[in-house]
């Protein structure tokens, strides 16, 4: 960066910066500005920046195909039939992360915690991709599950559980 003579110009970009002071150290206190001008006859050629696609993730519905309120739709790869919020067709096979141990034992290791159906879950595309879609979490519904309360209430709000039913 440097100076520039006096003269008519067109400011393209300022960034200002202000630093406050802090209650340990009030003498702290720094201001920062930068811009770029050009001659006022010069044309300007501003680069567009480039637009980043959003990540692909709607809402859904855990569903269960049986017409169960307690046990969702899973196939034979632990993956869980859903609903996403803008269709009427219930989509099955939508992989759902969860921590996992190890692979290549004797047995899988890992954590599973089941989701019920009408649970409120967000899915997620791979690369945007709507055929690598995955369950990317859930949103506590006790509403829809009367008979289930919340394993956390304001009384116990510091406590870590885990409750099985």
């Amino acid at each position: 960066m440097g100076t520039a003579k006096g003269g008519d110009y067109t400011c393209i970009r300022s960034k200002q910066v202000y630093k406050q002071g802090s209650a340990n150290d009030p003498k702290q206190v720094a201001h920062h500005s930068e811009s770029v001008c050009v001659p006022r006859g010069e044309p300007i050629r501003i680069t567009p920046q480039s637009i980043v696609p959003k990540p692909m993730v709607f809402t859904a519905t855990v569903r269960s195909l049986s017409g169960s309120k307690t046990n969702p739709h899973l196939d034979t790869q632990g993956q869980y039939a859903t609903q996403v919020h803008f269709d009427s067709q219930v989509t099955e096979s939508v992989k759902r992360l969860t921590q996992y141990a190890c692979r290549g034992q004797k047995q899988p290791t890992g954590l599973h915690f089941p989701l019920l159906p009408d649970s409120n879950v967000l899915i997620g595309c791979m690369n945007n991709d709507p055929d690598q879609s995955y369950i990317l979490g859930f949103a506590l519904n006790d509403t829809n599950h009367p008979l289930l309360p919340a394993p956390i209430t304001p009384k116990t709000c510091s406590a870590l559980a885990a409750k099985t039913y």
